[in-house]
């Protein structure tokens, strides 16, 4: 059976590679954490194969959000 993720709602260090990161993060987001990091979960260590990981070569991507997109985020989080 597969260890389940478990972020820690502090600052530190996150494992990028893990399966999980993204299931972790959606986490830290839904709950409005600042920060989070992976120093209590039993994948902190585990290494996916790295075609699995996204990647973007430019160090500052810009993404182009939607005029309306603030006010409706924060209507949904009010």
């Amino acid at each position: 059976m597969e260890p389940s993720p478990h972020p820690v709602k502090k600052q530190g260090y996150r494992n990028f590679y893990c399966f999980h990161y993204g299931g972790c993060l959606d986490h830290a987001v839904k709950h409005r954490w600042r920060c989070w990091n992976c120093s209590e979960c039993s994948n902190k260590s585990r290494q996916e194969p790295t075609d699995a990981v996204r990647t973007v070569n430019d160090s500052n991507p810009i993404y182009e959000l939607p005029p309306n997109f603030s006010k409706e985020l924060w209507h949904r989080l009010g």
